[in-house]
C-alpha cells in the first residue's frame, strides 16, 4: 500500500502508520496554534479589563477630587454670607459643616 504523493513540494510515502503519525503531527501543530491564539485573546481581554478598571478608578478619583476641591472665591463667599448667614455654599449633602461655620465667622470678622 505504498503511494507517492506530492504535497507542498515534499514526497510523502503514505502507509497506514506514517499517515497516522502525520495526522497526529498536524493535529498537535493545530492544537498549539489554537492554544497560542486563545492565550493571545485572553491576554488582550485581560489588558482591556485592566484598562477599564483604571479608567473607572480615575473617573471616581476625579469625581471625588472635584467634590473635595469646590473652592469659592472670597467675594462670592462674602456675598453668600451677607445673603444667608447659615450657609456659604460649602454644604455637603445639605448639612452645613463645621468648616462652613468657621468660614462664615471669618468672613463676618472681615466685614467689621
Amino acid at each position: 500500500m505504498r503511494k507517492n504523493r506530492e504535497k507542498r513540494g515534499r514526497t510523502l510515502i503514505k502507509t497506514p502508520i506514517t499517515s497516522h503519525f502525520n495526522s497526529l503531527v498536524q493535529f498537535n501543530t493545530l492544537q498549539q496554534e489554537i492554544s497560542t491564539k486563545i492565550q493571545k485573546l485572553m491576554d488582550i481581554t485581560r489588558e482591556h479589563r485592566n484598562k477599564a478598571k483604571e479608567a473607572l478608578q480615575a473617573k471616581r478619583k476625579r469625581k471625588k477630587d472635584a467634590n473635595q476641591s469646590a473652592i469659592i472665591p472670597i467675594e462670592c463667599a462674602t456675598q453668600k454670607a451677607a445673603e444667608n448667614r447659615e450657609s456659604v455654599s460649602l454644604k455637603k449633602g445639605g448639612i452645613v459643616t463645621e468648616e462652613a461655620r468657621e468660614m462664615i465667622r471669618f468672613l463676618d470678622n472681615l466685614e467689621l
